[in-house]
């Protein structure tokens, strides 16, 4: 059998302009670990993010063991001790790359029901209607969920590449932070800290300052991330994939505390939470 690579999201302007298109679905994105499990009469091969062969989790091998025969293929998002399904590209003679995603996912949430895996392989809820896709947008926003993921309903399976008929919706944040130092290790970046009532200043990160001007020592920015990781075994909080926003002269040190940090939920949300009915 020949493995295929899992398909990759790519990241346009103005994505959000799907939800409103009939031609798109969305569902949520998930922080876990990218899976591609490969079935072949009876043979199980997971695969990671980059299409090499990784060890099957535990929670996983008793439902997978059901393939006895026929070929089979399934991708999702393993979170938490759970596999999230959101794509079967290869199913017997039923489904093959080439279909559309439409008729692949149709038959993965038949093919979901008729083989019942228990609780520790799900399929990731999807909106479909534009009334649906935007109750489910701002749930997950609510939520604070990293984005979504829309899906074109006509987009082929592109193993191992990149297409457009698959986006990535990010819910980015927004904070005050104050600059400690800039230039850390030879590189243009400013090092933040935000302050901790009980801890004072504690560092949340660096952010590049390329193309940003004169970042110095003592500024107040603002500045955007993707998800914070909340702090652990008396640790700091860590702000990801920061971007400076500009500079606050308006702004207080005195005002750059923790308490602005909106923690990144990473369970998956049903639909039901929103009055739709999920899958």
């Amino acid at each position: 059998m020949d493995l295929l690579s899992p398909m990759l999201s790519e990241s346009p302007a103005h994505v959000e302009r799907k939800l409103e298109d009939s031609g798109w679905c969305a569902q949520q994105k998930l922080d876990g670990v990218r899976l591609m499990i490969h079935c072949d009469e009876g043979k199980i091969i997971p695969v990671n993010r980059n299409g090499q062969v990784t060890d099957l989790p535990a929670p996983l091998v008793e439902p997978f063991s059901m393939f006895t025969s026929g070929e089979f293929v399934f991708d999702g998002e393993y979170v938490d001790g759970k596999l999230w399904l959101f794509d079967m590209p290869v199913a017997a003679h039923a489904v093959a790359p080439y279909n559309q995603y439409e008729h692949r996912l149709s038959l993965l949430e038949e093919f979901h029901a008729r083989w019942d895996p228990g609780d520790n392989v799900k399929l990731v809820p999807t909106a479909h209607t534009e009334n649906d896709k935007l109750a489910y947008f701002a749930l997950l926003h609510e939520r604070h969920a990293e984005g979504m993921i829309l899906k074109h309903l006509e987009g082929k399976y592109l193993a191992g590449k990149r297409s457009s008929g698959c986006l990535k919706l990010k819910f980015w944040e927004s904070c005050e932070v104050i600059v400690i130092e800039v230039g850390r290790e030879g590189k243009e970046n400013a090092v933040m800290v935000m302050i901790d009532p009980d801890k004072g200043p504690v560092e949340v990160g660096t952010v590049s300052a390329i193309g940003k001007g004169d970042i110095t020592v003592g500024m107040v920015l603002e500045v955007k991330y993707l998800y914070a990781v909340e702090p652990k075994n008396g640790g700091s909080p860590s702000l990801y994939q920061p971007s400076i926003l500009r500079v606050r002269t308006d702004k207080d040190m005195s005002e750059c505390t923790v308490d602005q940090i909106k923690y990144t939920d990473k369970t998956v949300v049903p639909m039901e939470e929103a009055g739709l009915r999920g899958k």
